[in-house]
């Protein structure tokens, strides 16, 4: 068992230790978009039934009835996150608590009261067995209570018109052509909508859909405040935003039914992709469900959109235009309303505008993909001995594999990235890659989030682009920053060679450890210096997340 090392101990010991008594416990959460078939997202904090939900660690102060630390992580991870969470509570609490150690802990899991028993050995700290936590009852009573005045996403009168449109935008794909500074002036004039600015999102190959901001002034603001911006209060900036949009995402995180339900109401793609609704607003905030007026409204620009970039592509794709102009008649998704007219068209004075805000900056010739690795990937660092990986070089069949030059095996073992997934994923996978140019390198590249220190693990491809397989804390109390560390060492003494695997075998005893069978490609390649990209330190852009 992983024990706090003295000189953890030695520091948590200089906090005061109060009298009160902690209760500590994880439950699953709901997912954040739970819709049922009916069309309502009521979430159940009793359902049980799916085990990939995520959990929330929770820390409360008995005592005082604070909560000191709540964490969401993936149920996946060990008590080593009930600890972390824990030492946060300890020496980070939130306000109003102060740093302090409690002298008791009540926990309803019978094995993590022996870890912490164990863990927070020379604390001073009791670990006692309680078959009911109250305070976290409480807690999540609370937020059972909250989610159930949340309305249906989309209203059911609304939804099959809306689901629709957003089918046909996924079908028309106008971010394969359009970048996001090929703004378009869409005219409603009703449902408190007047002229719009539509900005497709997704050429980059990142997050794809349409935001359509309710003023030219909402916009220019927004673009100017990112550009400005150094990456403090980026939260504050995104929810500056006065917006309205359409915005795909992963089915991950949908079970079978809610997949059902989505389709039923017009939702006819097979990707593994469905549409989000929603808005922001300065004074709202974010809301991902939208009401009657406004799913109108959306669908009525979504259909104008779609309608004028089918008829004017290859203008659009071609990004040498003046003022194109089309008015469509449209009719809107509801019985009472009438036809209306709808105005749209480009807008190059405005397309200049933020093309001067963003600026000559090198860094956006170069884009980051991060759709490589399919969905339900196991991403590890590993270390394998040189018996080993003579034997793969062996066994592996040479048509899979891009093997280099000799290198001396003067390290304890030879660094390999782990890439597993299903059989299919990874055979798809491996034609991609070989589509790509083969790997010819990996790179841990310094990024920043929110001024939270990270690298990112890139592929670099022969075609030269850039391949995101993870992000790394380099937070020196993260627990994969040694196992990293180990890793990079064993490479560079490796003059600086590295494996890759693509493996199948993702589920039972073969998960994170596959034998030679469940290996279908290999690759050694070098390990390449960040600054050889010639890149900035990289930074988060804020994302539609509720």
């Amino acid at each position: 068992m992983t024990v706090l090392k003295s000189s953890t101990i030695n520091r948590l010991k200089k906090i005061a230790q109060s009298n009160s008594v902690w209760e500590g416990d994880r439950r699953s959460l709901p997912r954040a978009h739970k819709e049922r078939e009916d069309g309502s997202n009521l979430i159940h904090l009793a359902d049980h039934t799916q085990e990939d939900k995520p959990q929330c660690i929770l820390w409360v102060d008995g005592s005082m009835g604070y909560v000191r630390s709540m964490e969401v992580v993936d149920p996946n991870m060990g008590q080593e996150a009930m600890v972390q969470a824990l030492l946060q509570a300890i020496e980070y609490p939130q306000s109003p608590s102060q740093p302090n150690r409690p002298q008791k802990i009540l926990v309803r899991d019978r094995s993590l009261q022996f870890y912490l028993r164990g863990v927070l050995q020379g604390l001073d700290i009791t670990v006692e067995h309680i078959d009911h936590l109250p305070m976290i009852d409480e807690v999540f009573q609370n937020l059972l209570q909250h989610t159930q005045t949340t309305p249906p996403t989309v209203p059911p009168n609304q939804a099959e018109a809306l689901y629709q449109q957003a089918d046909t935008l996924w079908r028309t794909a106008p971010w394969e052509y359009m970048w996001d500074h090929q703004v378009l002036q869409i005219e409603i004039n009703q449902w408190d909508m007047d002229t719009v600015y539509a900005v497709v999102m997704g050429h980059l190959g990142l997050e794809r859909g349409v935001i359509f901001y309710r003023s030219r002034a909402s916009l220019v603001q927004f673009r100017q405040l990112i550009a400005e911006n150094d990456s403090e209060d980026l939260e504050e900036t995104f929810l500056r935003q006065d917006c309205i949009f359409t915005l795909f995402e992963s089915n991950e995180s949908l079970s079978e039914s809610e997949i059902r339900a989505i389709r039923n109401k017009g939702w006819s793609i097979n990707d593994d992709i469905h549409p989000i609704f929603g808005i922001l607003h300065p004074l709202e905030g974010g809301r991902p469900f939208l009401y009657e007026d406004e799913a109108i409204a959306l669908t009525v620009a979504m259909q104008s959109l779609n309608m004028f970039v089918s008829s004017h592509k290859t203008e659009l794709e071609s990004g040498e235009y003046g003022v194109i102009k089309s008015t469509y008649k449209i009719k809107p998704p509801h019985k009472s309303s009438k036809e209306c007219k709808v105005v749209v068209q480009t807008v190059p004075d405005l397309e200049e505008e933020i093309q001067e805000i963003i600026g000559d900056d090198d860094d956006l010739d170069t884009i980051i993909h991060d759709d490589l690795l399919p969905d339900n990937t196991l991403v590890k660092l590993l270390g394998i001995s040189w018996e080993g990986l003579e034997f793969w070089r062996e066994h592996i069949p040479k048509s899979s594999c891009y093997l280099s030059q000799a290198f001396p095996q003067t390290a304890d073992a030879f660094s390999v990235l782990l890439i597993q997934t299903s059989r299919p994923k990874a055979l798809d996978l491996i034609a991609e890659i070989k589509f790509l140019g083969n790997i010819q390198g990996v790179c841990f590249h310094p990024a920043e989030d929110n001024s939270d220190p990270k690298e990112l693990g890139l592929l670099i491809m022969g075609n030269e682009e850039l391949h995101l397989f993870g992000e790394f804390s380099q937070d020196d109390y993260s627990p994969d920053q040694e196992m990293r560390q180990r890793w990079l060492k064993r490479c560079q003494e490796s003059n600086g060679i590295c494996g890759v695997i693509v493996a199948m075998g993702l589920t039972g005893v073969t998960k994170g450890r596959p034998s030679t069978k469940h290996i279908l490609a290999f690759y050694e390649v070098p390990l390449i210096n960040p600054d050889d990209l010639g890149l900035d330190i990289l930074k988060s852009s804020p994302s539609f997340e509720f």
